[in-house]
C-alpha cells in the first residue's frame, strides 16, 4: 500500500493518471482487481507486491509478465499469489486460451523490461550487490483477464533479513517508486513512437 501510494503521487506529478484498486488496508478479492481495471478503462495494469521464499538467503527483485511458468521458483510465486483465487481452474483448457490469446502480450513484455531495468539500475544506487532476478512469465490470476499491458512486481523479499532492512526505510521505498514511475514514462514514450511511427509509414505508403 505505501509503495503504490508512493507510485501514485509520482505518476501524479508527471501528468499520468492513477486508480488505486484499493484505498485502505483491506484485501481485495483477485478478480475485483481485473474487473476494477476493466470499469476504468484502465491503460495500464500494475500489481505491487514484496516477496517471500522458505530459503532466508533468497533476496532480489523480479517482474513478471503473462504466460505459462518457466521453471519450478515461478510456478511457486504464482501458485502463492493465486491463492486468493475463489474460483476452480479445473477448466485448464479455458486458462490456456486466456493466456494464450493475450493481445497485449508483446507490450506486456516491453514494460516489464523497463520495470526490471530501472529497478536494479535504481536499487544498486543503496545496495551494489541486490540481485537482478529479471523478467519472468507465469500464469497470475490477475495478469490473465486484464485487456491492457499488466505487470505483476516482486520488489524485495520479506523474508530476507537485507531486503526486509531495505524495505523498512522510505528512501528504499522512494527509489523503487521513482523506478516504476521511469519505467512507465518510458513506456509512454515507446507507446507515442511507435504511434507516430504507424502514421508515417501510412503517409509513405498513401
Amino acid at each position: 500500500m505505501d509503495l503504490a501510494e508512493r507510485v501514485t503521487t509520482q505518476l501524479h506529478a508527471s501528468g499520468i493518471e492513477v486508480i488505486l484498486t484499493r484505498q485502505s488496508d483491506r484485501f481485495v478479492p483477485l478478480e475485483e482487481r481485473v474487473n476494477f481495471a476493466t470499469r476504468n478503462n484502465a491503460d495500464l495494469f500494475l500489481s505491487l507486491h514484496v516477496n517471500a521464499s522458505q530459503r532466508k538467503g533468497t533476496r532480489g527483485v523480479e517482474t513478471y509478465s503473462l504466460d505459462f511458468a518457466g521453471d519450478v521458483e515461478s510456478r511457486h510465486v504464482a501458485a502463492r499469489e493465486n491463492q486468493a483465487f475463489t474460483r476452480t481452474l479445473s477448466e485448464l483448457d479455458s486458462y490456456v486460451k486466456a493466456i494464450t490469446n493475450s493481445a497485449k502480450t508483446s507490450e506486456s513484455d516491453q514494460l516489464a523490461i523497463h520495470i526490471q531495468q530501472n529497478l536494479v539500475e535504481h536499487l544498486r544506487t543503496v545496495d551494489p550487490q541486490i540481485p537482478d532476478l529479471g523478467i519472468k512469465h507465469a500464469p497470475f490470476i490477475v495478469l490473465i483477464g486484464t485487456q491492457v499491458p499488466s505487470v505483476l512486481v516482486e520488489i524485495g523479499f520479506v523474508s530476507n533479513p537485507e531486503d526486509a532492512a531495505l524495505l523498512k526505510t522510505e528512501h528504499f521505498r522512494n527509489l523503487v517508486a521513482s523506478a516504476i514511475t521511469s519505467a512507465v514514462l518510458q513506456y509512454q514514450t515507446d507507446l507515442h513512437s511507435a504511434s507516430a511511427q504507424q502514421v508515417a509509414d501510412s503517409v509513405q505508403i498513401n
